[in-house]
């Protein structure tokens, strides 16, 4: 089930229809519509190979017209690639739209009872993004297991790193669910102020900078081509030294809205 190069997806062979394994994303001859349509307004050779992988990735998922002729060879396999995008596009727009509307909800600094519903609703789209992550992911492992008697992506620091950031992902959400929508919550109707949000102000830098930078390490990693290997512990420094300073500036950000 082999993934075309550049998508970081690598799982056993047969995994997607014959036009993904005969061309390469993003650098093959016949394109769907879509990609036809977009690319007159884009210079490709502008395009740094991350960014052109991804855009063409996103497109190859999104061509209705390529699903419809091609849908006698999408099988199991194949929606479970597809899945584990979408679960992740679902958890990075989930996790982007959560954070712009935390900070527009404290542009006032006043939180409605609305503003607070729409990030509920923010929070579920994460979750349900996350689950479908997980699902279709041990799914995958599932099924290399059952072919070849072993998971050899295991044994990769890109996977090793993502899987921890998933989990990273998994306790976080929890975290934010149980301490930080009941402080939130609090504070409904309310003027903000440092005085009746001094204390929470760490939980709500600290989570929220979890979220969305570890859903964007994910799909950052899961872009990088197979030759991209650096030691499982340098990408998890690096990780965790973004992580520190990230939290820290957001802190700073809030307390200077909120001031």
């Amino acid at each position: 089930m082999y993934v075309a190069e550049g998508t970081g997806f690598e799982p056993v062979k047969g995994l997607l229809p014959r036009v993904f394994k005969t061309r390469v994303i993003g650098r093959y001859t016949n394109p769907p519509f879509v990609f036809n349509i977009i690319s007159d307004k884009i210079d490709s050779n502008k395009l740094a190979g991350l960014t052109k992988n991804l855009y063409s990735s996103m497109i190859y998922l999104m061509d209705l017209n390529w699903l419809l002729v091609n849908f006698k060879e999408v099988n199991l396999n194949t929606i479970l690639v597809i899945a584990h995008v979408i679960g992740v596009a679902l958890g990075v727009g989930g996790a982007s739209l959560s954070d712009l509307l935390f900070f527009k909800s404290i542009k006032d600094k006043v939180i409605s009872k609305d503003e607070f519903e729409s990030l509920m609703t923010a929070s579920k789209i994460i979750w349900a993004g996350l689950i479908v992550l997980i699902l279709s992911g041990l799914t995958i492992f599932l099924l290399i297991y059952l072919e070849r008697g072993s998971i050899p992506m295991l044994a990769s620091p890109k996977w090793q790193a993502k899987l921890s950031w998933v989990g990273i992902i998994f306790a976080n959400g929890i975290f934010f669910k149980t301490m930080i929508f009941p402080k939130i919550k609090k504070l409904i109707g309310q003027k903000l102020s440092l005085e009746n949000t001094q204390s929470v102000l760490w939980y709500f830098a600290f989570s929220g900078f979890i979220s969305i930078f570890s859903w964007y390490s994910v799909t950052i990693i899961s872009l990088l081509p197979r030759s991209f290997r650096p030691p499982y512990f340098l990408l998890m420094g690096v990780y965790a030294l973004i992580l520190v300073l990230g939290i820290v500036i957001s802190r700073f950000i809030l307390k200077k809205k909120i001031g």
